[in-house]
């Protein structure tokens, strides 16, 4: 009986350990999406400071 008590332990441990490396991987995930976000951001400022350099000219 506690053999079967130790492997539903080492499942659920193992279960925790794979929820916890997808978590970080979603965290690495965010923080790409939120950085090319703001890069799309600046590129479109950007070009809009050269367009309204080049109508001006």
């Amino acid at each position: 009986m506690r053999d079967v008590e130790f492997r539903n332990y080492l499942s659920l441990t193992k279960k925790r350990e794979e929820e916890t490396q997808m978590d970080k991987k979603i965290g690495k995930l965010i923080k790409v999406v939120k950085a090319l976000t703001q890069l799309a951001l600046e590129i479109g400022t950007l070009i809009a400071v050269v367009k309204m350099v080049i109508e001006s000219i």
